[in-house]
This record gives structure tokens, sequence and C-alpha cells, in this order.
């Protein structure tokens, strides 16, 4: 393809172009990925740093010696106690105060107060721990420890823990001496059982007086109810032994039940009343709200036929004219309805009101025949039902009496027997051997969590530094695939950084045979001829491999023009010519030589050299300058490969320009030194230009060597080819 402009034609290269736009797609589509922690790279850093892994876990470790130094042997020993659900008893005699312990919430509360105060204190005095000095120590005052001293340090260590799902509870106890701990356990179940058996006795005997008083007060009022019986039963000697009134109480209670169901009636009639008295006569929609009236079945089924002819008047009404003679008999009818529902409203309010009437002379009358019936009972019956009365209150008198005397007798014969709801069912028994501290648990412990601080240092370390480093974490971090590793190198400066000269085997060496290969893949129908070198930002390496990759091509038989297209800060043209100013792509740019007199030869077979040229003060606009990508296209006709250094992206915007007019990017990323948010930033930019990105290199990696298949891979994967130049460069010699 052709172009003119400025009466001056070049040719773009149709292949360079499709690979170009086609490149372009593969970046676009790639896109650039979250920033991840690299495991691999952690993995490395802290086996890179295991002093610091080892140095932490042995810092713990001499802490927890001290600490275990310090600290004396602790035994234990434990009782386990079962807990009934009721209390066993010697005799089946209800207790005065029975205990229910089905509930979850009383097995709770037994547990609590195991190692309640007052148990703790009771096992403190039947021992005589609070004169053992061996127990608690002596006071800094020399006073004796008074007993909130005594029971919080005894129930620091005591402990009741219920077990789960079952009616056991653990009684556990530690102490420095195991024959005390083992006696201090059984104390406790001991004390806590005793202490169970004083209350309920105390409960007991102050049960037992109050039952004797109890006993005598209903003594007297049995006296006095038998002694009222028997006067009246001489002031009527008349009255009948049997109960021979039921007759007239069932007849009173038929008539107490329908004289009910005659003013509900009568009430719920009056409600309606009422709101028809208020309501307008004449108007049958107000008398129709009422709730007795709207449910009638009349009037039911007359809103049922009114609202099935307005829905057919409504039909009848869009098809039909007002003078239609359907529609007149319909809207007639509709009318007679309306009538017909005024008219039964009515009428049912009036019946309404003559139902009211009914209901309250009927409520009168069973009323009055109530009260009737009620003459009669009270007449025949009065004395009846008070000697009845007496009665009654004589038996109730007698059997409270016989059952305070009956709890009586059992709180006598209980009250000696000791019973419990608490059971031991293991012993407490001497520990051979201290369980606390543990040792050889501790000391483990100390060692592998001084040994996940030192990790946590590396870790936190790595997450600080925010360079990429691995190929992995720059892979995961840009979304772009790494072409080749560069290893670390020694070098006196870029004029001494030609890796093939100093040692053509030398991993260096290999690392740009490798990126010589992989940049011969990156075209979809070919290999890339143009190649451009940039990164983030400055000092990262870009010169030393653009340089370098050129040199290797060079060396493969590839005809090949390096351009030095950093005018801002060149640093090739001393390297490959000793020089330190001398004419080049900035002159030809501006237009005041051409390309052939500002191209050079070099010491490399096949290698040609365009320097930066002269210093200028707008190295932005000739970049951009159509001039570019015209000397681009020209220099295809001539060389095989061209390779380009250009300024980094993320200072200026000369990449840009530049990649626009080449098949493939390659973006130098310094291990240690480039940033992440500096080569994400960048990698950015140039996605959103469209810039065909092929891969990164990571320059100056130490922990990342070549694969020695990977280096014979290098060396085989493309032929030397010997290209004969068909013409001088741009036509000179």
């Amino acid at each position: 393809m052709k172009h003119e402009t400025d009466n001056y034609s070049y040719t773009i290269d149709p292949y360079h172009q499709e690979d170009q736009s086609l490149m372009r797609g593969q970046v676009v589509a790639s896109g650039l990925t979250a920033p991840a922690i690299d495991i691999g790279a952690l993995a490395g850093m802290i086996f890179k740093k295991w002093w610091i892994v080892l140095g932490g876990a042995l810092a713990i470790g001499v802490l927890a010696l001290l600490y275990l130094m310090g600290k004396p042997p602790i035994y234990g020993s434990s009782a386990v106690v079962y807990v009934g659900q009721e209390t066993e008893r010697v005799l089946q005699i209800q207790a005065v105060t029975p205990d229910d312990f089905r509930e979850m919430e009383e097995l709770m509360t037994v547990e609590h107060s195991l190692a309640s105060a007052s148990v703790l204190l009771r096992v403190i005095e039947k021992n005589g721990l609070q004169t053992d000095p061996t127990f608690m120590g002596l006071n800094d005052d020399g006073n004796a420890y008074s007993d909130n001293m005594l029971v919080n340090f005894l129930g620091s260590r005591v402990q009741a823990t219920l077990r789960r799902g079952t009616r056991l509870i653990d009684v556990h106890v530690e102490d420095t001496n195991a024959e005390r701990a083992r006696r201090i356990a059984r104390s406790v179940v001991d004390e806590f059982m005793d202490m169970n058996y004083e209350q309920r006795l105390q409960a007991t005997r102050r049960a037992t007086e109050s039952l004797v008083e109890e006993s005598e007060r209903l003594k007297e009022r049995l006296e006095e109810s038998e002694r009222k019986l028997q006067l009246f039963r001489q002031e009527h000697p008349d009255l009948p032994l049997e109960n021979d009134d039921g007759i007239v109480v069932a007849k009173l209670r038929k008539l107490n039940d329908d004289l009910s169901a005659a003013k509900a009636e009568r009430l719920r009639l009056a409600t309606d009343v009422e709101q028809l008295e208020k309501a307008d006569l004449k108007d049958a929609e107000t008398i129709l709200r009422l709730g007795t009236v709207a449910q009638k079945e009349e009037i039911v089924e007359l809103q049922k036929a009114i609202d099935q002819k307005e829905a057919e008047f409504a039909r009848i009404e869009k098809r039909y004219g007002y003078k239609h003679p359907t529609y007149i008999s319909i809207e007639s009818e509709l009318a007679e309805l309306h009538l017909a529902l005024h008219d039964n409203a009515l009428a049912a309010g009036e019946n309404m009101r003559k139902r009211y009437e009914a209901a309250v002379e009927n409520e009168g009358k069973l009323a009055a025949a109530v009260g009737s019936q009620n003459n009669l009972l009270l007449g025949l019956n009065d004395s009846l039902m008070a000697m009845r009365a007496l009665e009654r209150e004589v038996e109730s008198d007698r059997e409270l009496y016989e059952a305070v005397q009956r709890r009586i007798k059992e709180t006598h014969v209980t009250e000696g027997i000791q019973e419990s709801h608490l059971r031991l069912v293991e012993e407490p028994m001497v520990a051979d051997f201290p369980f606390k501290p543990r040792k050889k648990v501790i000391m483990g412990l100390a060692l592998v969590f001084g040994g996940l601080i030192g990790t946590g240092v590396i870790v936190l370390m790595s997450l600080l530094d925010g360079s990429l480093r691995t190929v992995g974490q720059v892979e995961r971090v840009l979304g772009i695939p790494g072409l080749t590793t560069i290893p670390t190198g020694e070098f006196g400066g870029l004029s001494e950084a030609i890796a093939i000269r100093q040692d053509s085997n030398s991993r260096v060496s290999e690392a740009f045979r490798m990126l010589r290969t992989s940049l011969s893949f990156t075209g979809l129908q070919g290999p890339s001829r143009s190649v451009l070198f940039t990164s983030a930002s400055s000092n990262e390496g870009k010169s030393f491999c653009a340089m370098n990759y050129a040199v290797a091509l060079a060396s493969q038989g590839y005809r090949t023009l390096l351009i030095d297209a950093d005018l801002r800060r060149p640093s090739l043209c001393k390297a490959l010519l000793g020089e330190v100013e001398s004419v080049g792509l900035s002159d030809h740019l501006s237009g005041t030589i051409e390309p052939g007199d500002a191209c050079y030869s070099t010491d490399f077979e096949n290698l040609y050299f365009l320097p930066a040229g002269t210093a200028t003060s707008n190295p932005a606009e000739l970049i951009g300058d159509e001039r570019f990508p015209r000397l681009i296209a020209e220099a295809y006709r001539w060389f095989d490969r061209i390779i380009i250094d250009s300024s980094p992206v993320g200072v200026v915007s000369d990449a840009v320009s530049i990649a626009n007019s080449v098949q493939s990017v390659c973006f130098v990323v310094r291990s240690g030194k480039t940033h992440r948010k500096a080569a994400v930033k960048a990698c950015r930019f140039l996605q959103r230009a469209g810039v065909p990105l092929a891969g990164f290199v990571l320059n100056g990696a130490r922990d990342e060597p070549i694969n020695a298949y990977q280096t014979y891979q290098a060396q085989t994967a493309s032929p030397v080819v010997k290209h004969e130049p068909a013409l001088a460069i741009y036509g000179n010699q």
C-alpha cells in the first residue's frame, strides 16, 4: 500500500498493517487484572529469608522457656457427680419442699452452686486451708487472708462443668499439692451435699412449726362450724336430710337461659333500631346500610338482580340509543327493581321495629317468670340451703385439718433422714504427674507462633513492597504474557552491557535468544518485523534490552536497524558508536538530513544504528510528525528487522506515538524496581491507545534462572538466516 504526502511517497507493508490491527485487538481483549498476592514469590521470599522465621521462633521459644521456669507444677483431681431427676428417698413420702431437676436450668443451677462462695468457704474451714502456708503463701503485710481473698483464690482453682448431653457434672480442682487437690475435690462434693441437707432440714423444721400452728387454728375452726350446724338443726327439726329441690332448680336454670337469650336478641335489635331512628325513613339507601336489613334474603336477591340488570343496561346503553325500545325496556325494568328494593327496605325497617318491641315484651315476661321462680325456690328451700352450706363448711374444715395432721406426721418421720439428688459416681484420685504447665505443648506452640510471627513480618514486608519481582506476579498484575526473563549480570555500563560480546554462552545471552524466539511467534502471519521497547519509568533497562535484542537478531543473520527514539535522554549512541553526539533521528524528522545520512554501521555484522541525533526542544512534536511513520515504512524496504528504543510510557507520551507505527511493543519490567501501580498505569495507557502489546520482559531477575530446555529451544527454534543486502543502507554503502 502506497501513501503520498507532500510529494513524498512511502510504502506500508500490508502484512505489517494487518498484523498491527490484529495485535491491537488482542491487547484490548486481554485487559488488566487486579493486583494479587503471588504465592510462589511469597514462598520464595520466605525461603530466602528463613533466618527471620527462625529468629522469631527462637525469640518466642526463649520467652516461653523463661515462663515455664517460673511456673510451679500444677496437679489436678476430678470428681464426677450425677444429678438425679428427683431426690433419692429412703421413704416414699413427699418432701416439704420438693426439688425438680428435670429441666436444664436446674442442672446449670447445680453446676454453678457447686463452686459457689458458700461451698468454698465451708471447704476452706473443713480442710484448714486458711492456716496452711503452702496453700496461698504468706501475705505481704503479715496479716491473715480474709475470707473473700481465700474464696477467690480457691475459686480460681475449682471448676464445675456439666457434661453436654448428660446429667453428669465434673468437679475439677487444681493445686500444687496432688493429695490436697484430691481432698479438696471430695470436700467440694461433700460440703455441697451437707449444705443442701442442712438447708432442707431447716426448711422442714420451719414447715413443721407452721403446720402445727395451722393445725391448732383449723381445729378451732372445725369445732366452731360443727357447733353452728348442730344449733341450726335444733332450730329447724322439720328440714329433710336429703336434697329434694332438684326440679325447682332445673326449671329456674331453664328460665335463666331463656332470659339471657331474649336479652341478647333485644340488645342486638336495639342497636339497629337506634340507627333506624337516626336515619331518614324515606331514604332506602340509609336503611340498607343496617346489617340486619342488608342480610335479609329478599334484599340480597333484589341487590343481585339490580347488579345484573345494571350490567345488562351498560351493554345496551353502548349499543342502542335512549329511544330504542330495548333501551327503554331495560331502563324501566331497572327502575322497577330499584322501586321494589326501596319498598322492601322500608318494609324491613318497619318489621325490625316491630320485632324489637316484641323482643322487649318477651324479655319482660321471662324476667317476671324468673323472679317468680326465685321467690318460690327461696320460700321452699331457704332453710335447707342454709343447712347444706353449714354442712359443706364442716366437711371442708375437717378435710383441711386431717391433711395438716398427716403432713405433720410425715415431716416428723423424714426430719432425721438425709436425702439428696446428688450421687458421687467417680471418686477423685491423686494425680501421678502434673498436668500444668504443659511444657511440650507450650514450647511447640511458642515455636510455631514465633515462626508465624517471623512469616508475618516477611509477608508484611512483601505487602509493603509494591515492586514487581517474578514472572507470575507480573502476568497476574498486567494481564500480558511474559516473553523472557533477563537474569542479573555484571556490567560496567551500557557500552559494556552487550551480553553476546562478553560471553555468548552466558545466561543473559541465552535470555535474549529466548526473547528473539518469543517475539518471532507474536505475529499472526509471521514474525514481527518491527519491535518497540518501552517501560513504565526510567532506569528499568529498556535500552539495554533493545540493544541486546538487536544484536541477537543481527547475529542470526537478520539485517537489523536499531533506532534510538528516546530524544529526551538518548543512551545508545555512546554504547554502539563511541560518540556522545551525532546527527540522527531528530535531524531527519526536522527535515535537515535524509535517513541514509543519519544511519551508521556498527561493530556487529548486519546491525545498523540510527541515533537520536541533535538535542531538540520539541521531541514530542517530532515523534508525532508524519515523517516518522514514513521513515519506518521506508525502512521495511532495506531491513529485515527494525528495533526502536523509546521514552518511558509513564513519563512522556512519545512511546504511544511510535507504537502506532510498529508491529509489536515489548514492555520492560525491572525486577524489584518497577512499581506495580506505575506498570499498571503504563499498560492501561498503552491499551487505551490500541498499542499492539506483545508481552513483557522481566529484567534483572535474581531468582528465576533459565531452564536448560528453554535455552536449547531458544538456540534451535529459529534457523540462522544469512540475508544478502539487496541494496546499501538507504541507498548508501
